[in-house]
């Protein structure tokens, strides 16, 4: 697609998706199109989505680029996105102080007198 054609297409696919049940509606809700030329949504559908082997990409690459597409919109306090994103300094810090090793049961956090 091209022009108003893919610009059209893409607005109704948003709208879709934020009528779709559970997660889908929750981040999809609210999305709002913020290209206003569809040569660049066309150019960032082309250039960089189609053109990536994503079946080739480890799930690594994939979650690293979900995580920072999550980062990027949870700055946007308005979007709600934070409640998808826990930062990497936070992850970290809670994985040092459970310290997890395989085969070793979770340790139980519990409050005193609890």
């Amino acid at each position: 697609m091209d022009g108003d054609a893919l610009f059209d297409h893409y607005r109704h696919t948003l709208e879709e998706l934020g009528r779709q049940p559970g997660t889908l509606a929750l981040i999809f809700g609210k999305a709002q199109n913020k290209f206003q030329d569809p040569a660049k949504l066309r150019r960032v559908i082309v250039d960089l989505i189609d053109a990536e082997n994503w079946s080739a990409l480890g799930a690594d690459v994939k979650g690293d680029a979900y995580e920072g597409l999550l980062e990027k919109n949870a700055q946007d306090t308005k979007s709600g996105a934070g409640r998808y994103y826990t930062p990497r300094p936070l992850i970290q810090a809670m994985v040092d102080c459970i310290a997890p090793r395989p085969g070793k049961p979770a340790l139980a956090v519990t409050q005193p007198g609890v």
